[in-house]
């Protein structure tokens, strides 16, 4: 079902999809909000990654899942130096994006797990420090968190509060650096710093409470991985939500395990982990309260 909200003066649409039939002991208690990446819309990721995120819930309990559309195929993520239209024409994604977290509330989901890639996870990185209630989880793919300089939004004003975060992130990512600095398609269109993927898990830790140092370890190989292999970086601690990074290994700036392959230029995928399984463990730590999907 699309719906559509008039927010500044503008027609914004949001497909929200519901499972066809229940499953378990009832619906499950949390949604997931699908961020896409630039110039695709919520339809194009949903076919990218195979409808995956509808598959992802918790005791058998397939999830409400909403998939929005950016203005002219890019969100007005608040990164300085991006030129999107939606910057450029003063687009209110932050306040966009809370209506649609505020439907699925509506619709009775206890708790919004929010999934960014690329673009769409800067955008989720925005929503999370500028509207910390508008979400519960936090599932980041080829996405670091923005230099200290490089967001002009939030962080003069950072409210964002403890949240389970799940970060995926290829090493050979030709976008956004695994170790951090300029994003950029191959040194076109930079948009900004961003930190490495390691001090991006370290500072959600930190604002997790978490003290304890990390754990790790590597995934079992699947069949057709070719020369990918996945570890897992962990941040747990008792009480408080975990944030686990999971590093593909000559992966690309791709979402894991999606059935379509990416274009050739945004490097490899991996079979050893699959993004709508990451979104269940984030579920499944929603609806348990503090831990964490490591």
């Amino acid at each position: 079902m699309e719906h559509v909200f008039l927010q500044d003066g503008r027609r914004r649409s949001a497909r929200v999809v519901a499972p066809e039939h229940g499953g378990g002991s009832g619906p499950s208690p949390v949604a997931v909000l699908v961020l896409h990446g630039p110039y695709q819309t919520g339809a194009k990721v949903r076919a990218a990654c195979g409808r995956c995120f509808e598959r992802c819930g918790t005791g058998g309990a397939p999830p409400v899942v909403a998939y929005p559309d950016a203005y002219r195929g890019l969100w007005n993520d608040g990164r300085a130096a991006a030129r999107s239209p939606a910057r450029t024409g003063g687009v209110d994604d932050v306040a966009f994006l809370e209506r649609v977290c505020g439907r699925l509330r509506d619709g009775g989901a206890r708790y919004v797990a929010v999934v960014g890639y690329s673009d769409g996870g800067h955008m989720a990185v925005r929503l999370a420090h500028e509207a910390p209630s508008a979400l519960d989880g936090l599932v980041l793919i080829g996405t670091g968190r923005p230099a200290p300089g490089a967001f002009r939004a939030f962080l003069a004003a950072d409210r964002c509060r403890p949240l389970p975060v799940v970060t995926v992130h290829g090493t050979a990512d030709p976008v956004a650096p695994y170790e951090g600095g300029v994003t950029s398609l191959s040194g076109f269109r930079p948009r900004g710093h961003t930190l490495s993927v390691r001090a991006t898990a370290a500072s959600y830790a930190r604002r997790n409470g978490i003290t304890a140092p990390p754990g790790g370890r590597r995934l079992p190989g699947r069949a057709g991985s070719g020369r990918t292999r996945v570890t897992v970086t962990w941040y747990e601690q008792g009480g408080r939500h975990s944030v686990a990074l999971y590093t593909v290994h000559g992966g690309g700036h791709v979402i894991p395990n999606a059935p379509r392959p990416a274009r050739r230029l945004l490097g490899r995928t991996t079979r050893d982990l699959d993004a709508g399984d990451l979104v269940a463990r984030l579920a499944a730590a929603l609806a348990g309260g503090p831990s964490g999907p490591g």
